[in-house]
């Protein structure tokens, strides 16, 4: 069983059938060097939604290109286009660097036990979420 199964988590985009195997959401990678090995026996219990706030940006790929520059230090797991295409750039097992410093029902340190999935969008309330 993957993360997004144990999750409960289905993906809305493009969906591939193979076989008799369930539906999996069509993924393009992108690989970020930027990730590391989670804490032994982090569990993944934690979605985290960002926008990536990129006025102009509606490419997942875009995004991708600069979460693949080591210099930039940042990544997520998996980036949302506006037309609903999405790119993994981080294996769901490691620990992206998408929440920085952070905190959340108590707990720091938020990228050891969660996924994080990046939004394109413009964040000036006036550029819509993809659907």
């Amino acid at each position: 069983m993957n993360t997004w199964q144990s999750l409960g988590f289905l993906l809305l985009g493009g969906f591939a059938v193979i076989g008799n195997e369930p539906l999996k959401p069509l993924v393009v990678w992108i690989p970020s060097p930027n990730y590391d090995d989670r804490p032994a026996g982090a569990v993944i219990d934690t979605i985290v939604i960002h926008d990536t706030e990129t006025p102009g940006i509606r490419s997942a790929r875009t995004i991708a290109s600069h979460f693949a520059n080591p210099r930039s230090g940042v990544s997520a797991h998996f980036i949302i286009g506006k037309g609903g295409e999405i790119v993994q750039c981080v294996d769901e097992a490691k620990r992206a660097f998408h929440a920085g410093p952070s905190l959340f029902r108590g707990r720091s340190h938020v990228n050891d036990f969660s996924i994080g999935i990046e939004l394109v969008n413009a964040q000036t309330g006036r550029d819509p979420f993809t659907i």
